[in-house]
Protein backbone atom coordinates (compact mmCIF):
# COMPACT_ATOMS: atom_id res chain seq x y z
CA UNK A 1 0.00 0.00 0.00
CA UNK A 2 1.26 3.43 -0.85
CA UNK A 3 1.17 6.04 1.86
CA UNK A 4 0.87 9.67 0.92
CA UNK A 5 2.25 12.51 3.01
CA UNK A 6 -0.02 15.48 3.74
CA UNK A 7 -0.43 17.99 0.94
CA UNK A 8 1.59 21.16 1.12
CA UNK A 9 -0.18 24.26 -0.15
CA UNK A 10 1.68 27.24 -1.60
CA UNK A 11 -0.07 30.47 -2.68
CA UNK A 12 1.07 32.63 -5.60
CA UNK A 13 0.70 36.37 -5.86
CA UNK A 14 -2.32 36.04 -8.14
CA UNK A 15 -4.22 34.06 -5.55
CA UNK A 16 -3.98 30.65 -7.24
CA UNK A 17 -2.50 27.71 -5.41
CA UNK A 18 -0.50 24.60 -6.17
CA UNK A 19 -0.45 21.41 -4.19
CA UNK A 20 2.44 18.99 -4.08
CA UNK A 21 2.10 15.49 -2.84
CA UNK A 22 4.98 13.22 -2.04
CA UNK A 23 4.83 9.50 -1.68
CA UNK A 24 7.02 6.53 -0.91
CA UNK A 25 6.24 4.14 -3.74
CA UNK A 26 8.67 1.28 -3.17
CA UNK A 27 9.71 -0.94 -0.29
CA UNK A 28 13.20 0.48 -0.64
CA UNK A 29 11.84 3.91 0.40
CA UNK A 30 12.66 5.46 -2.95
CA UNK A 31 11.11 8.90 -3.00
CA UNK A 32 8.82 9.62 -5.93
CA UNK A 33 7.49 13.06 -6.73
CA UNK A 34 3.92 13.12 -7.67
CA UNK A 35 1.65 15.27 -9.78
CA UNK A 36 0.96 18.96 -9.45
CA UNK A 37 -2.72 19.80 -9.46
CA UNK A 38 -4.41 23.14 -10.08
CA UNK A 39 -6.97 24.03 -7.52
CA UNK A 40 -9.28 26.90 -6.99
CA UNK A 41 -10.21 28.69 -3.79
CA UNK A 42 -7.23 27.10 -2.07
CA UNK A 43 -8.91 23.69 -1.86
CA UNK A 44 -7.68 20.29 -3.17
CA UNK A 45 -10.70 18.48 -4.54
CA UNK A 46 -9.06 15.17 -5.62
CA UNK A 47 -6.07 13.25 -4.28
CA UNK A 48 -3.25 12.50 -6.74
CA UNK A 49 -4.43 9.47 -8.78
CA UNK A 50 -0.86 8.14 -9.08
CA UNK A 51 -0.86 7.37 -5.37
CA UNK A 52 -3.94 5.19 -5.52
CA UNK A 53 -3.06 1.51 -4.89
CA UNK A 54 -4.15 -0.08 -8.19
CA UNK A 55 -3.92 -3.90 -7.88
CA UNK A 56 -3.71 -4.41 -11.64
CA UNK A 57 -0.82 -1.95 -11.85
CA UNK A 58 1.00 -3.75 -9.04
CA UNK A 59 0.65 -7.08 -10.86
CA UNK A 60 1.89 -5.54 -14.09
CA UNK A 61 4.95 -4.04 -12.39
CA UNK A 62 5.73 -7.33 -10.65
CA UNK A 63 5.49 -9.21 -13.96
CA UNK A 64 7.77 -6.71 -15.72
CA UNK A 65 10.31 -7.00 -12.89
CA UNK A 66 10.40 -10.78 -13.24
CA UNK A 67 10.82 -10.54 -17.00
CA UNK A 68 13.68 -8.04 -16.59
CA UNK A 69 15.48 -10.28 -14.10
CA UNK A 70 15.10 -13.26 -16.43
CA UNK A 71 16.57 -11.33 -19.36
CA UNK A 72 19.51 -10.14 -17.24
CA UNK A 73 20.17 -13.69 -16.07
CA UNK A 74 20.27 -15.00 -19.64
CA UNK A 75 22.63 -12.41 -21.04
CA UNK A 76 24.88 -11.99 -17.99
CA UNK A 77 25.51 -15.71 -17.56
CA UNK A 78 28.63 -17.19 -19.18
CA UNK A 79 28.24 -19.53 -22.11
CA UNK A 80 26.96 -22.88 -20.92
CA UNK A 81 29.36 -25.78 -21.25
CA UNK A 82 28.53 -29.19 -22.64
CA UNK A 83 30.20 -32.42 -21.60
CA UNK A 84 33.96 -32.45 -22.17
CA UNK A 85 35.22 -35.40 -24.19
CA UNK A 86 38.56 -36.65 -25.41
CA UNK A 87 39.29 -36.49 -29.11
CA UNK A 88 42.50 -38.49 -28.76
CA UNK A 89 42.22 -41.28 -31.32
CA UNK A 90 42.45 -44.96 -30.55
CA UNK A 91 45.34 -46.91 -32.10
CA UNK A 92 43.18 -47.60 -35.16
CA UNK A 93 42.67 -43.80 -35.55
CA UNK A 94 38.89 -44.30 -35.69
CA UNK A 95 37.13 -40.95 -36.13
CA UNK A 96 40.17 -39.49 -37.88
CA UNK A 97 41.83 -39.87 -41.26
CA UNK A 98 45.36 -39.11 -42.36
CA UNK A 99 46.11 -36.99 -45.43
CA UNK A 100 49.75 -37.48 -46.40
CA UNK A 101 50.34 -36.29 -49.98
CA UNK A 102 53.53 -38.33 -50.48
CA UNK A 103 51.55 -41.49 -49.85
CA UNK A 104 49.79 -40.91 -53.18
CA UNK A 105 52.94 -41.85 -55.07
CA UNK A 106 54.67 -44.02 -52.43
CA UNK A 107 52.44 -46.98 -51.58
CA UNK A 108 53.23 -48.50 -48.19
CA UNK A 109 54.65 -45.24 -46.81
CA UNK A 110 54.53 -45.42 -43.03
CA UNK A 111 52.05 -43.08 -41.40
CA UNK A 112 53.56 -40.31 -39.27
CA UNK A 113 50.64 -40.65 -36.82
CA UNK A 114 50.76 -43.43 -34.23
CA UNK A 115 48.94 -43.82 -30.90
CA UNK A 116 50.96 -45.61 -28.22
CA UNK A 117 49.85 -46.01 -24.58
CA UNK A 118 47.28 -43.26 -24.92
CA UNK A 119 49.68 -40.72 -26.45
CA UNK A 120 49.46 -39.48 -30.05
CA UNK A 121 52.99 -39.65 -31.42
CA UNK A 122 53.70 -37.58 -34.53
CA UNK A 123 56.91 -38.32 -36.39
CA UNK A 124 57.21 -35.05 -38.29
CA UNK A 125 58.03 -36.92 -41.52
CA UNK A 126 56.43 -37.63 -43.89
CA UNK A 127 54.47 -34.42 -43.75
CA UNK A 128 50.72 -34.30 -43.67
CA UNK A 129 47.70 -33.92 -41.43
CA UNK A 130 45.55 -36.06 -39.18
CA UNK A 131 42.00 -34.75 -39.64
CA UNK A 132 38.78 -35.39 -37.77
CA UNK A 133 35.94 -36.98 -39.70
CA UNK A 134 33.48 -34.68 -37.91
CA UNK A 135 33.16 -30.92 -37.99
CA UNK A 136 32.92 -28.72 -34.90
CA UNK A 137 31.89 -25.20 -33.92
CA UNK A 138 31.73 -23.27 -30.65
CA UNK A 139 34.12 -25.23 -28.45
CA UNK A 140 37.10 -25.14 -26.14
CA UNK A 141 39.97 -27.41 -27.18
CA UNK A 142 42.69 -28.31 -24.67
CA UNK A 143 45.93 -29.65 -26.18
CA UNK A 144 48.79 -30.89 -24.01
CA UNK A 145 51.91 -31.43 -26.12
CA UNK A 146 55.67 -31.64 -25.94
CA UNK A 147 58.68 -32.06 -28.23
CA UNK A 148 60.48 -35.21 -27.06
CA UNK A 149 63.52 -34.46 -29.19
CA UNK A 150 64.72 -31.30 -30.89
CA UNK A 151 61.89 -28.73 -30.68
CA UNK A 152 60.53 -27.78 -34.07
CA UNK A 153 57.36 -27.15 -36.03
CA UNK A 154 53.82 -28.43 -35.48
CA UNK A 155 50.34 -26.99 -35.26
CA UNK A 156 46.62 -27.41 -34.73
CA UNK A 157 44.37 -26.37 -37.61
CA UNK A 158 40.78 -25.39 -36.83
CA UNK A 159 37.77 -24.66 -39.04
CA UNK A 160 39.40 -26.91 -41.63
CA UNK A 161 37.55 -27.78 -44.82
CA UNK A 162 38.92 -28.19 -48.36
CA UNK A 163 41.95 -30.55 -48.32
CA UNK A 164 45.26 -29.55 -49.89
CA UNK A 165 44.04 -26.01 -50.57
CA UNK A 166 47.50 -24.46 -50.06
CA UNK A 167 50.74 -25.74 -51.59
CA UNK A 168 48.88 -29.00 -52.33
CA UNK A 169 49.43 -29.82 -48.65
CA UNK A 170 47.48 -27.70 -46.15
CA UNK A 171 43.70 -27.84 -45.78
CA UNK A 172 41.76 -24.58 -45.89
CA UNK A 173 41.77 -23.51 -42.24
CA UNK A 174 43.21 -21.23 -39.57
CA UNK A 175 46.34 -22.68 -38.00
CA UNK A 176 47.17 -22.20 -34.34
CA UNK A 177 50.93 -22.57 -34.31
CA UNK A 178 52.71 -24.94 -31.93
CA UNK A 179 56.17 -24.31 -33.38
CA UNK A 180 58.77 -23.96 -30.66
CA UNK A 181 59.27 -20.26 -29.88
CA UNK A 182 56.18 -19.18 -31.80
CA UNK A 183 53.34 -20.98 -30.03
CA UNK A 184 50.08 -19.13 -30.51
CA UNK A 185 50.77 -17.53 -33.90
CA UNK A 186 47.89 -17.58 -36.35
CA UNK A 187 48.56 -18.72 -39.90
CA UNK A 188 45.85 -17.95 -42.44
CA UNK A 189 45.36 -20.84 -44.85
CA UNK A 190 42.80 -19.68 -47.44
CA UNK A 191 40.81 -18.34 -44.46
CA UNK A 192 41.37 -15.04 -42.67
CA UNK A 193 41.08 -13.43 -39.25
CA UNK A 194 41.72 -9.99 -37.77
CA UNK A 195 43.61 -8.93 -34.64
CA UNK A 196 44.49 -5.59 -33.04
CA UNK A 197 47.69 -3.93 -34.28
CA UNK A 198 47.55 -5.72 -37.62
CA UNK A 199 50.38 -3.71 -39.17
CA UNK A 200 52.76 -4.53 -36.35
CA UNK A 201 51.78 -8.18 -36.11
CA UNK A 202 51.20 -9.04 -39.77
CA UNK A 203 53.47 -6.67 -41.64
CA UNK A 204 52.72 -4.22 -44.45
CA UNK A 205 49.09 -4.19 -45.53
CA UNK A 206 50.02 -4.67 -49.18
CA UNK A 207 51.53 -8.05 -48.33
CA UNK A 208 48.52 -9.47 -46.49
CA UNK A 209 46.87 -12.48 -48.05
CA UNK A 210 45.66 -16.00 -47.52
CA UNK A 211 47.31 -17.86 -50.39
CA UNK A 212 50.81 -18.82 -51.55
CA UNK A 213 53.45 -16.10 -51.16
CA UNK A 214 51.25 -13.74 -49.12
CA UNK A 215 51.64 -12.43 -45.58
CA UNK A 216 49.67 -15.14 -43.81
CA UNK A 217 51.35 -15.08 -40.39
CA UNK A 218 49.89 -13.12 -37.47
CA UNK A 219 52.35 -13.02 -34.58
CA UNK A 220 51.47 -14.00 -31.03
CA UNK A 221 51.23 -11.44 -28.22
CA UNK A 222 53.60 -12.74 -25.53
CA UNK A 223 57.02 -14.40 -25.68
CA UNK A 224 58.57 -16.77 -23.18
CA UNK A 225 55.46 -18.76 -22.25
CA UNK A 226 56.60 -22.17 -23.53
CA UNK A 227 58.20 -24.71 -21.21
CA UNK A 228 61.68 -26.21 -21.69
CA UNK A 229 62.32 -29.07 -24.08
CA UNK A 230 60.70 -32.31 -22.99
CA UNK A 231 58.14 -30.67 -20.68
CA UNK A 232 54.43 -30.62 -21.39
CA UNK A 233 52.79 -27.43 -22.65
CA UNK A 234 49.10 -26.75 -22.28
CA UNK A 235 47.38 -24.90 -25.11
CA UNK A 236 43.72 -23.88 -24.86
CA UNK A 237 41.95 -22.82 -28.05
CA UNK A 238 38.50 -21.27 -27.66
CA UNK A 239 36.53 -20.98 -30.88
CA UNK A 240 33.24 -19.20 -30.36
CA UNK A 241 31.38 -17.68 -33.27
CA UNK A 242 34.00 -15.98 -35.40
CA UNK A 243 36.35 -15.27 -32.50
CA UNK A 244 39.38 -17.44 -31.69
CA UNK A 245 41.29 -17.08 -28.41
CA UNK A 246 44.51 -18.92 -27.57
CA UNK A 247 46.17 -19.45 -24.19
CA UNK A 248 49.48 -21.24 -23.69
CA UNK A 249 50.35 -22.32 -20.15
CA UNK A 250 47.62 -20.02 -18.78
CA UNK A 251 48.87 -16.95 -20.66
CA UNK A 252 46.81 -15.21 -23.33
CA UNK A 253 48.91 -15.36 -26.50
CA UNK A 254 46.43 -14.49 -29.26
CA UNK A 255 42.88 -13.40 -29.91
CA UNK A 256 41.33 -12.80 -33.31
CA UNK A 257 37.89 -11.77 -34.48
CA UNK A 258 35.89 -11.68 -37.71
CA UNK A 259 37.26 -15.02 -38.88
CA UNK A 260 36.03 -16.00 -42.32
CA UNK A 261 34.95 -19.41 -40.97
CA UNK A 262 33.19 -20.41 -37.76
CA UNK A 263 33.16 -24.21 -38.05
CA UNK A 264 35.04 -27.08 -39.59
CA UNK A 265 37.26 -30.07 -38.94
CA UNK A 266 40.23 -30.14 -36.59
CA UNK A 267 43.60 -31.19 -37.97
CA UNK A 268 46.96 -32.02 -36.36
CA UNK A 269 50.14 -31.39 -38.36
CA UNK A 270 53.13 -33.55 -39.06
CA UNK A 271 55.52 -30.80 -40.12
CA UNK A 272 59.15 -31.65 -39.61
CA UNK A 273 59.54 -32.27 -35.87
CA UNK A 274 58.53 -35.13 -33.59
CA UNK A 275 55.80 -34.07 -31.19
CA UNK A 276 53.64 -35.91 -28.67
CA UNK A 277 50.08 -35.09 -27.62
CA UNK A 278 48.69 -36.63 -24.43
CA UNK A 279 45.51 -34.55 -24.09
CA UNK A 280 43.10 -33.49 -26.80
CA UNK A 281 39.89 -32.55 -25.00
CA UNK A 282 36.95 -30.75 -26.54
CA UNK A 283 34.20 -29.01 -24.57
CA UNK A 284 31.20 -27.70 -26.53
CA UNK A 285 30.15 -24.13 -25.80
CA UNK A 286 26.77 -22.57 -26.43
CA UNK A 287 26.77 -19.42 -28.53
CA UNK A 288 25.10 -16.47 -26.83
CA UNK A 289 24.51 -13.22 -28.67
Amino acid sequence: MYRAQPCIKQRHRDGSSLTLQRAHRTRHAASVRCCILSASAGRLTNPCPLLAPDPSMQLTLRFLSLVTLAVIAVFAAPAAHGQARSLLPAPDLKGWHADVPNADTMPGLASPFVVHQGVLQIAGEPRGHLITDSTYRNYRLVVEYRFPGTPGNAGVLIHASTPRALYSMFPKSIEVQMESGNAGDFWCIVEDIRVPNMLRRRGPRAAWGITEGKGRRIRHLVDGVERPRGEWNRMVITAQGRTITVHVNDRLVNRGTNATADRGQIAIQSEGAAVEIRTLELTPLSMRR
